[in-house]
């Protein structure tokens, strides 16, 4: 019996920026999701998606990380409705966890889980909630932090999604590093000002309080991070934004989280494909420190393909991003104690 995501609420963890609608849940950014316990021999995750509406010929699957017991696998969702059924497992207790690790290119590829069938014991086959992530680290980035390219390599390069994975990116990995959830905000090819291409449209700010990319659902900053990364720039750079203006936008970006947010800690990592605005972001950043204690930044050393560090476009491969998340992890560790 398919149950709604509504009807098991409370015996759930969500993970990320997701969103309750319609007794579904609305999983548009990398990291969305669920945890459950349950008891039995099988699970069956039911997803509806507008993802193919489009030509047949330009299906690029949604791809989705599902883990249970410990033991993971990635899920390509193919149709509109689509079912992931995990079968032919011991019965007994078992712990399942499912997010997106692909970003949403386009409006139609948004992404619901509709529900979970346990088989013949229904609800009464779901347990006690997984332990709940300690804390919640927030992500603002790009397509580093979507983990893009992560697995092609700077020869084949191909441009399929198969080759994305949000679940190898620094950000996953860092969160994991301290039993934290992660809740990412990040679209590939844009920064802070522009988008890669010099559209200046859509800057990253415009998605800041999106819980959701296709429906009117903000974000409730009222239950505060206990950490906010933020990755961007490189775009910028790409698009050939002055020094001086992306330091006006660099500015207004961490006031506007500070309007929500005073007290939380931030910190700016930066390098990892470029080092474009490395002085002056060093300069901004002295200046932002002497007026906020609870604002640090990070350098990291770009990619090497020496090292076998890069993936597809000039991106972190699976080495790269675990360089930046052991970084990332080790300066966490060290400047902010937790």
């Amino acid at each position: 019996m398919k149950l709604s995501i509504a009807e098991i609420q409370d015996k759930i963890i969500m993970h990320g920026r997701c969103a309750l609608y319609h007794d579904m849940l609305n999983v548009d950014w990398v990291g969305a999701g669920l945890s459950l316990r349950f008891f039995g021999d099988s699970i069956r995750v039911f997803f509806e998606t507008d993802a193919y509406k489009l030509n047949p010929a330009d299906k690029d699957p949604i791809y989705v990380y599902s883990e249970i017991d410990g033991i993971a696998q990635k899920f390509a969702i193919m149709d509109s409705k689509e079912v992931l059924v995990i079968d032919g497992l011991e019965n007994k207790e078992h712990t399942f966890k499912i997010m997106r690790i692909t970003e949403l290119f386009f409006p139609e590829q948004y992404l619901f889980i509709s529900g979970i069938d346990f088989g013949r014991k229904g609800i009464d086959a779901l347990l006690k909630t997984p332990p709940a992530p300690g804390m919640r680290f927030d992500f603002y980035g790009d397509s580093i932090t979507n983990a893009y390219a992560s697995l092609t390599d700077p020869i084949t390069n191909e441009k399929m999604q198969c080759n994305n994975d949000y679940s190898i990116s620094y950000a996953n990995q860092t969160a994991l590093n301290f039993y934290a959830d992660a809740c990412v905000c990040a679209v590939s090819g844009h920064g802070i000002v522009s988008v890669w291409d010099g559209n200046r449209s859509e800057p990253m700010k415009n998605y800041y309080k999106q819980k959701s990319r296709h429906l009117p659902i903000e974000m409730d900053f009222s239950k505060k991070p206990d950490l906010i990364v933020i990755a961007l720039g490189t775009n910028d750079f790409a698009a050939g934004v002055s020094d001086d203006e992306m330091r006006k936008g660099m500015l207004a970006f961490i006031q506007m989280i500070r309007q929500d947010m005073p007290d939380t800690d931030i910190i700016w990592i930066y390098g990892m494909m470029t080092n474009g605005y490395c002085d002056m972001m060093q300069s901004l950043f002295e200046d932002i420190k002497k007026s906020d204690n609870h604002f640090y930044s990070l350098h990291i050393n770009i990619v090497e393909p020496e090292q076998e560090e890069v993936g597809g476009d000039g991106h972190p491969n699976r080495k790269g991003q675990k360089r930046i998340a052991d970084e990332l992890t080790a300066f966490i560790r060290s400047e902010l104690n937790l």
